[in-house]
């Protein structure tokens, strides 16, 4: 780049052949800006593009980059201007989704060897998207049979090798739930009890759920909830439930709630501290507890039978 502008500078006369004439860095930066800056003024692409490269590189300040992406942006989006479309892709080299995007507006402008750029990033683009899919759904599914381990070595991959990909994006739900495991679970923390408290009871698995009377997914899982708790409370398993009591609910309807479905667990109304510790942004949902720790995370459709046995038959 230093080169062209070189080149670009001699030809207009700002710098002379000789060494004793030759201006400072600064005084060359702040010519090739100006000089781009007029021919951009008088509506010449090319010097626009080149002037927003330019400033995109940071040159002249921190405060030019912005400046110089929008302009290269204006003469790609707006002008349909090819070069600039180039310019843009290549400084958007590690978002392959918004360099195929702009390859392909330089490819319909006429660039043609911005074409064949295209075709290979989308292809390379398309690879990593699918080898980027296969890790998340071995470590969802590695998460859903309990496999902690596995789950978190299949994330590290897929967050090491494809972290600009849509799957990667798709997993942060996945990564707040192993973030969680592990951690000390505490102690119930609620403003009152619908009925019997409820606590974490050592050497015992306990199921946290979370959820809302006006939730449409709640009101299925919770009955279900229900109904795993009286089969298995004989074998070991515990379960405590926190509400928040949001948007259209209140203390009725939660109660209304545990007579209709039968919910012969501790219900607790909480003030949101449990749902943060807990790292619950979507319900319902669950944490599994055993020995004063947070062993699994996730929605409670994922829980099985099986996966519960497993952790009751390990706590004896």
């Amino acid at each position: 780049m230093r080169f062209v502008v070189h080149l670009f500078l001699l030809s207009m006369g700002l710098l002379a052949e000789s060494a004793w004439a030759a201006p400072s860095a600064e005084q060359t930066t702040r010519s090739a800006r100006e000089w781009l800056e007029k021919a951009c003024k008088k509506e010449d692409a090319a010097a626009c593009t080149e002037l927003g490269l330019f400033l995109s590189f940071g040159i002249g300040g921190e405060a030019k980059v912005a400046e110089g992406e929008r302009l290269l942006e204006l003469w790609c989006v707006e002008r349909s201007f090819g070069p600039a479309c180039s310019r843009l892709a290549g400084l958007h080299r590690y978002d392959t989704v918004r360099q195929v995007e702009y390859l392909g507006k330089a490819c319909a402008a006429g660039v043609f060897e911005a074409c064949t750029e295209q075709k290979e990033v989308r292809g390379s683009s398309e690879a990593e998207e699918a080898a980027a899919t296969t890790l998340g759904t071995a470590a969802s599914d590695a998460m859903a049979a309990g496999d902690v381990v596995l789950a978190r070595e299949k994330l590290a991959e897929l967050d090491e090798k494809y972290p600009n990909t849509r799957a990667y994006k798709r997993a942060d739900r996945l990564r707040t739930e192993l973030s969680i495991v592990g951690m000390d679970a505490g102690e119930p923390q609620v403003r009152k009890w619908f009925g019997v408290p409820g606590n974490f009871v050592a050497g015992r698995v306990t199921i946290l759920s979370f959820w809302e009377t006006w939730c449409p997914h709640c009101k299925r899982e919770m009955p279900n909830l229900a109904e795993l708790y009286r089969e298995l409370r004989p074998e070991g398993l515990e379960v405590v439930s926190f509400t928040k009591i949001t948007k259209t609910s209140t203390e009725d309807k939660v109660w209304e709630f545990i007579r209709e479905n039968h919910i012969d667990f501790p219900v607790g109304h909480e003030d949101g501290a449990m749902t943060a510790r807990f790292g619950v942004s979507g319900i319902p949902a669950v944490a599994v507890v055993r020995d004063g720790k947070v062993i699994w995370r996730g929605h409670p459709a994922r829980l099985s039978k099986e996966l519960i046995r497993g952790w009751l038959s390990s706590s004896r």
